[in-house]
């Protein structure tokens, strides 16, 4: 009689421990739900084990041994620098092995049930764990992607309330004859070659394919790549790829883009060498190349085999990949998936931000997937790195742009670092929101994050600008291609006029009222969000507290808090008037107002001075009167503005007696993290516009912060 499996109930049962499994696990354990994973080798998919790490680790050693050779160069001398490739392979496994033996022990201490087998579906929240079959690349290779064992029952059984899918993705193959001849490898046998090849052609010049191809030139390979789209890295942006084409040239990289395989076969009696026929996409064009190894790197398909998807009733797109909407829900109630699975973003950092967000769902949050600054590296030497928009699509969504780059070679880390190949280009809206930042240097993936970041909060150029990088560092390259895009480049020469478009945005006025124009002032803008969920609370209760008599608007409250802040502060209550700055002695707060004939701006007279409910009354007032043109011209102007048009977004124009304007943008609803949970908060956009003649960024910074804080505890405001 056959044994029945054993069979464990848990809170959720996760199917794979890559980059999205096992921090879902991790996570999920944290908010309480007792969970399992299953996995078929050690922790850490593809990522860990076969991909990510164990390149890089292979990458380093590339590189160290091309620092050696050119160690003249920076005055170090060194006889008989060479490889040894089976040293590099030996630390590539410590490194694989110190990292997986870290996720099994932080599995452990989460009190994460780890289970060994192939996971396949019994049901919509059941699975069945049998034994693991052999490699498909032989002994020593890849587990990930190996069927079950021939006729293996269940050993054990596990249910839960909610199924996790991240089994990932495994090499897809080119459809064309000679594809399974020894010595054509993919990604994953690419790791069992016991020496360097002499000769190798790699087909694809996405990431995996050319940081082989940096990899084994640098090993002493004779490196051919075959790309059928027009460009290397294809998905980046046009001047990266570009760059790197030129940089693969000088090292003698043979590449061949717009081309593809047509076929593959041995070159005589003994295989290898190879012959590999490259055509023009339409098959004109043949020509043979031979080579001991072939490489294909051409993309990826799901890990589904020997899942048992139908088994549960979970929908895949018409490729396999399982289909999920932004919280990682499946069709089927209670199952999710993440990962390469999705087939959304194949990158082990968005399987892994998937799984957390999955595992706050499962926990009951109201979290949702944000797919908007997505980073992407590619470890080539040199490195490349971007997050958003290239400078193409940006065009063809119809942006109009403003466009920063900047050399590598002009950049003083750079040049100590020996390593000036590259720029740093930064692609943004012309009023100077941005879009997307692409690298391509030394160390790019390291300073991608602060072009995630701002593209995440919101900011603008000004911002990067004005925000003070250390120096020498390579971070600075940023901040120098933000100011090339603003049109005021430091070092490098001046290319024209400001890129950034100035112009009013948020105060428009008839043209035929504008008086003529003078030389622009030097102006910069600086931004922050501010949870205003306490403020808006705070309006309320003080409306109720006042009756009928006078109504408090979110402009009012402003208007007191930046009072109080240039009382203290009078460095932004000044302005500049011909050639002389004017500072006030009386806190005058403008108010905008649309008018039929254009913006006009009361002034609020010693608004620091005045209670909430008077400032809102004189505002309602002076309004009413600068619409009905009856304001006399003693009545309007002032240093400092605060301009509210109820939209999420804008940037003011100076007047020619302001020295800076707050925009104040509608609040909006969103969510933010909290405590470990997330809450959808009310959020609105402060945008302070500043004539650079009166102060300097880190002042106006200073002043934005301190606004920021009083506006989220808006008690002070009235204290």
């Amino acid at each position: 009689m056959a044994q029945q499996a054993e069979r464990q109930v848990f809170d959720l049962v996760v199917v794979g421990g890559g980059p999205g499994g096992y921090p879902a696990a991790i996570r999920a354990a944290q908010l309480g739900l007792r969970t399992a994973l299953v996995e078929k080798e050690r922790p850490g998919g593809v990522c860990l084990n076969w991909g990510c790490i164990p390149t890089k680790a292979m990458l380093r050693s590339a590189e160290v041994l091309e620092t050696t050779r050119h160690g003249a160069d920076y005055g170090v001398l060194a006889d008989n620098v060479r490889l040894d490739y089976p040293a590099v392979l030996a630390r590539k496994d410590r490194v694989v092995k110190s990292l997986t033996d870290g996720v099994a022990g932080l599995l452990a201490a989460s009190g994460v049930t780890v289970v060994a087998g192939h996971a396949r579906l019994a049901g919509p929240l059941a699975v069945e764990v049998v034994g693991v079959g052999d490699p498909p690349l032989g002994p020593g290779g890849p587990r990930y992607n190996a069927p079950p064992a021939p006729g293996g029952a269940p050993v054990t059984r596990l249910e839960g309330r909610n199924l996790l899918l991240a089994t990932g993705s495994t090499p897809a193959l080119l459809p064309v004859p000679g594809i399974d001849l020894p010595g054509v490898v993919t990604s994953d046998g690419a790791f069992l070659l016991e020496e360097v090849p002499r000769r190798i052609v790699i087909v694809g010049a996405s990431a995996v394919g050319a940081e082989w191809a940096t990899m084994f030139q640098a090993f002493g390979s004779e490196v051919t790549m075959v790309e059928l789209l027009p460009r290397l890295l294809p998905a980046e942006d046009e001047d990266i790829g570009k760059a790197l084409a030129r940089s693969f040239a000088r090292r003698g990289i043979k590449v061949e883009t717009g081309r593809t395989v047509t076929g593959i076969a041995p070159a005589g009696d003994q295989a290898p060498p190879l012959l590999v026929t490259v055509a023009d996409p339409d098959g004109s064009n043949q020509r043979q190349v031979e080579t001991d190894v072939v490489l294909v790197g051409v993309g990826r398909r799901p890990n589904t085999a020997g899942l048992d998807l139908e088994r549960a009733g979970v929908a895949t797109d018409r490729r396999g990949w399982v289909e999920v909407d932004d919280r990682l829900r499946t069709g089927v109630p209670g199952v999710h998936a993440v990962g390469d699975l999705t087939g959304r973003v194949l990158l082990a950092h968005v399987a892994s931000h998937q799984g957390l967000v999955a595992a706050g769902v499962m926990a009951g949050h109201d979290e949702r997937m944000d797919y908007r600054a997505v980073p992407a590296a590619t470890f080539t030497h040199p490195e490349v790195a971007s997050v958003g928009l290239t400078e193409a699509a940006a065009r063809e969504a119809g942006h109009d742009l403003a466009v920063g780059r900047f050399p590598f070679s002009a950049l003083g880390r750079a040049q100590t670092f020996g390593q000036v190949e590259g720029l740093v280009k930064v692609v943004a809206e012309r009023d100077g929101r941005v879009l997307g930042v692409h690298v391509i240097g030394p160390g790019a993936s390291d300073l991608i994050p602060e072009g995630v970041l701002a593209m995440q909060l919101g900011a603008t150029l000004a911002d990067i600008a004005a925000t003070i990088h250390a120096h020498p560092t390579l971070g600075e390259g940023t901040m120098e291609a933000a100011l090339v895009a603003l049109g005021l480049p430091v070092h490098l020469p001046p290319a024209g006029r400001p890129a950034v478009d100035s112009r009013e945005r948020a105060r428009a006025e008839p043209a035929q009222d504008r008086p003529a124009e003078g030389p622009r002032a030097p102006r910069f803008d600086l931004t922050v969000r501010v949870d205003a969920t306490r403020l808006l609370g705070f309006q309320a209760d003080l409306n109720r507290q006042l009756g009928t008599g006078v109504e408090v608007g979110l402009t009012d409250l402003v208007v007191k808090a930046c009072a109080g802040l240039l009382a203290a502060s009078p460095a932004l209550n000044a302005s500049f008037g011909g050639d002389r700055l004017l500072v006030g002695r009386r806190v005058d707060v403008g108010v905008a107002v649309a008018a039929d004939g254009g913006t006009l701006v009361p002034l609020v007279r010693d608004a620091d001075r005045k209670s909430i409910a008077r400032i809102a009354a004189e505002t309602a007032e002076l309004a009413g009167r600068a619409r009905a043109g009856r304001l006399g011209p003693e009545e309007a102007g002032g240093a400092f503005t605060v301009s509210s048009l109820g939209v999420d977004q804008f940037s003011a124009t100076l007047g020619p007696s302001e020295g800076a304007v707050l925009a104040v943008g509608a609040a909006r609803p969103e969510p933010r993290a909290l405590d470990g949970r997330v809450e959808v908060r009310q959020v609105l956009r402060l945008t302070l516009s500043i004539d650079h003649r009166v102060v300097d960024g880190a002042t106006g910074g200073r002043f934005l912060g301190r606004l920021k804080a009083a506006l989220e505890q808006p008690l002070g405001i009235v204290a």
